[in-house]
């Protein structure tokens, strides 16, 4: 792994958490870049379609619905790959700040990982601020998060997209 590596960040068991099983061949492409990062014997990712997931990463799922419950057998919460924090986000989108902040508060190790910030709605802002603030660490793909985070006084990694790896 280089030095650029999520790996060396993580306390392994992870749980890994965005927009996998929604049948989006960017976020899955997302998702693999990230698992060549990651021993995947030790990972868990959460999925709309956990079977589905399994089956083309190689790696345990989860379903949504069994997040909580996750949660008490992995150290670390990885937030990875894409656009998940904005005003465009669906109901379950929007409560992922929530879930993180969940997270750490439960003593999760909490990273974030490929992710691009965009200013988040009004009912989020506040859950937003402080999931990234509470972060060890941030690691965004576009300078644009990188700047907006910088307003926030948060620094964050510029790295590149997981799907690119």
């Amino acid at each position: 792994m280089n030095g650029r590596s999520v790996g060396r960040h993580v306390e392994y068991p992870v749980l890994i958490v965005g927009g996998y099983g929604y049948r989006n061949v960017g976020d899955e492409a997302m998702l693999a870049g990230l698992l060549q990062q990651l021993d995947r014997s030790r990972v868990t990712v959460l999925s709309r379609m956990p079977a589905g997931t399994a089956a083309i990463h190689g790696v345990r799922s989860v379903s949504v619905g069994r997040a909580i419950g996750a949660l008490r057998t992995h150290r670390t919460m990885l937030i990875g790959g894409g656009a998940l924090f904005g005003p465009h986000m669906g109901a379950l989108g929007r409560m992922l700040p929530l879930y993180g902040l969940f997270a750490h508060s439960a003593g999760r190790r909490l990273l974030l990982e490929g992710i691009s910030v965009d200013e988040p709605g009004r009912a989020s802002s506040v859950a937003t601020r402080r999931l990234v603030s509470a972060a060890r660490r941030v690691r965004v793909r576009d300078q644009r998060s990188v700047d907006l985070l910088a307003g926030w006084g948060i620094d964050a990694e510029l790295g590149g997209d997981l799907a690119g790896l």
